[in-house]
């Protein structure tokens, strides 16, 4: 109940304080209440209200220069599947332009896509810009709400005195998250890598987490190779750059979702050239371990979630299941990076609950078969884009949510599959191979 009451007091803080904050910027940006409101929520709450503003909008109204590096992308969202008999439908859709930006005096922040001019008070995101504020909406470390073009952001009562000469962003939302960082971080990263307009006595700005995660820091030196200075970002900390090199998000990925039942396909979108760079160059990478003794992995898979409070659910019940039939549980986190590619491209069968070790699904051999529970069904092709490029068949499981949901956030919360069905699917499944 306390959970319930916490998230609705959430909700209701969230919604008073924006809608506020419009109400006192329609009488203008230097009226003396608004003034009074600003001094107010920067004291309580350690907010400050920010326009917001695409990153080549700000370039066009204010400084800076971009050059564009591939137009009219074509992305891919394939379809989900709820059985072994159905085969996904790869929808295409379009990808705004790939550019590299070059703004100066500019603010940034670490664990934060977002761009900051103070001054003109002012954030810069592309998707928070573009986004259908009723299907989605960037909640962050950073970033406390969004409504209307303007933005509440996490300032406290002052701002870090870091100043850096130069730099190539990298930092992201939820770059600690594996699916984050391998969709996110890297693919920008092969970007800097296959760009050769950028000076390389630039250093990279990198999330610092990065850097304490030892599956992440393994995978980013494995594709790292440009010989730059890394300059590790500190988790909120905000720094003034001079000279700033930013690279929007590669792939179409809203950070979070509202309205999962209203989303569509052409909503989300991923440009299957650097996912496929990025399996290729791991695969390589894990086969060339392999080869030094490296251990033969289970063909049957069980992912565990356990220790994750979020989207919990029935696992004891179903692993029991899956035991009958061969089947190894398996935490993917207590292995290395290389060690979940080998893990992933050796199984026949995976099973487990949504989460980002089904990333991994993007390591799959061809012809592999996957089961993933769900809390519901949702027209969102986060995993369906990995098993599509590895040729692995995935299969979503809707489970029966509980009603014990602790997040904000419809689709994680807990459930429960039903034995029989699981243990139907999984039949059908084995007897398949």
């Amino acid at each position: 109940m306390s959970c319930k009451i916490n998230e609705r007091y959430y909700r209701i803080k969230v919604k008073l304080l924006i809608i506020i904050t419009l109400a006192f910027l329609r009488l203008g940006d230097k009226n003396g209440i608004l003034n009074g409101w600003r001094w107010l929520i920067k004291r309580l709450f350690g907010l400050v209200d920010l326009r917001v503003l695409s990153v080549k909008g700000y370039i066009s109204q204010y400084s800076g220069s971009y050059q564009v590096l591939r137009r009219h992308r074509k992305g891919i969202s394939p379809e989900i599947v709820f059985s072994i008999d159905s085969v996904p439908f790869v929808h295409q859709v379009n990808l705004p332009d790939l550019y590299l930006s070059l703004c100066t005096d500019i603010w940034i922040r670490g664990r934060s896509d977002c761009l900051f001019d103070f001054s003109n008070r002012l954030l810069l995101n592309d998707f928070g810009y573009y986004m259908d504020e009723e299907l989605y909406t960037i909640q962050s470390s950073a970033v406390y709400s969004i409504r209307h073009h303007v933005a509440l952001v996490r300032i406290g009562s002052e701002k870090d005195n870091h100043v850096l000469e130069s730099g190539v962003m990298l930092g992201a939302d939820y770059s600690e998250n594996y699916y984050h960082f391998l969709h996110e971080v890297l693919s920008r990263l092969l970007v800097v890598l296959s760009d050769c307009s950028i000076p390389l006595d630039i250093p990279l700005l990198v999330d610092k987490c990065i850097n304490h995660i030892s599956q992440l820091k393994e995978a980013f030196n494995l594709i790292n190779n440009t010989g730059r200075t890394i300059i590790w970002l500190e988790e909120n900390s905000y720094y003034f750059v001079k000279e700033l090199y930013y690279i929007p998000q590669v792939h179409l990925i809203p950070p979070q979702v509202l309205k999962s039942s209203k989303m569509v396909y052409e909503d989300i979108g991923f440009d299957s050239e650097y996912l496929t760079a990025i399996r290729n160059l791991f695969i390589l990478a894990s086969r060339k371990q392999a080869f030094f003794g490296r251990n033969v992995m289970p063909k049957k898979v069980f992912i565990s979630r356990e220790g994750h409070p979020n989207r919990s659910y029935n696992e004891e019940e179903l692993f029991e299941i899956a035991k009958d039939f061969g089947f190894v549980k398996i935490s993917p986190e207590k292995y290395s990076f290389l060690e979940q590619v080998q893990l992933f491209q050796q199984a026949e069968i995976i099973v487990g609950a949504t989460g980002a070790a089904f990333s991994n699904l993007l390591f799959c051999k061809e012809g592999s078969i996957s089961i993933c529970f769900v809390a519901n069904a949702v027209k969102m092709s986060i995993f369906s884009i990995d098993a599509s490029i590895s040729g692995n068949h995935l299969i979503y499981l809707v489970g029966v949510p509980t009603g014990s949901n602790r997040t904000l956030y419809e689709m994680h919360s807990d459930y429960y599959i039903p034995n029989a069905q699981f243990r139907s699917l999984l039949q059908r499944v084995c007897s398949a191979r």
